[in-house]
């Protein structure tokens, strides 16, 4: 079998992941805070040469943490974040996960929380929580979280990293942290939207679909030269 098929199923291999990343960035453009993916690719030569070897593989997946489009919908315990940063909620476990959907509400217990329930923390490192018969806060551009009487009650806990890892629902895993600085906002009454571009993702789409066709007529024309070059030897013997 010639050798060039290898690198032609490398390379289809690489753009069916990239098509999957694609597929997976349109599934989301209306998930809250979502940050678009994307995928490169690099080649790997084995052995070089005029009949070296090499064939496609895929870099480190890179994520655009820029920020979303921030609407307004009124509810006072959403909370957007313009410019860098995270909240940062405590995990079923204790474990410190970061998120930029603030798309939170009160429990029954009066602490504000996530979709999963998870408790958003202040920077004392305690929870957001407010009394049973008030419900109502105010929070600051700068993080400041008020009563409805006007008196502080804490501060969010806003951080930013440079290592941080994906897990489940929207939400990140980080190494060492940081505070972030005046120049990110918390925006109250309203949410960060998909950072995804649905018609730059469309395109990409196409583009990686005829790719894909190409890496297979490839795959394809490489059979066939076989087939013919088995079909010569079988007559010369």
């Amino acid at each position: 079998m010639s050798r060039d098929i290898y690198a032609a199923l490398s390379g289809a291999s690489a753009i069916w992941e990239q098509m999957n990343q694609i597929s997976h960035n349109l599934s989301n453009v209306n998930t809250t805070a979502y940050k678009t993916a994307r995928v490169s690719f690099e080649n790997h030569i084995v052995r070089e040469g005029l009949l070296g070897d090499s064939y496609v593989k895929l870099s480190e997946e890179e994520i655009d943490f820029s920020t979303g489009s921030i609407v307004t919908d009124g509810v006072d315990t959403h909370f957007a974040i313009k410019g860098k940063g995270f909240f940062v909620v405590e995990s079923e476990n204790g474990e410190q996960l970061l998120m930029r959907a603030g798309a939170f509400q009160f429990d029954g217990q009066g602490r504000l929380v996530n979709q999963l329930g998870e408790p958003v923390l202040q920077r004392s490192g305690d929870y957001v929580t407010i009394n049973e018969d008030e419900r109502e806060l105010q929070v600051a551009i700068d993080g400041g979280i008020y009563d409805i009487n006007g008196d502080e009650i804490g501060q969010l806990m806003v951080v930013d990293s440079d290592d941080l890892t994906p897990v489940t629902a929207s939400r990140w895993r980080a190494g060492e942290t940081r505070q972030v600085g005046l120049q990110t906002q918390i925006i109250q009454g309203s949410l960060e939207l998909s950072n995804t571009d649905p018609f730059r993702e469309v395109t990409e789409m196409i583009q990686t679909t005829r790719m894909f066709d190409t890496m297979q007529k490839t795959m394809q024309t490489s059979i066939e030269v076989d087939q013919k070059l088995n079909q010569m030897t079988r007559r010369l013997q």
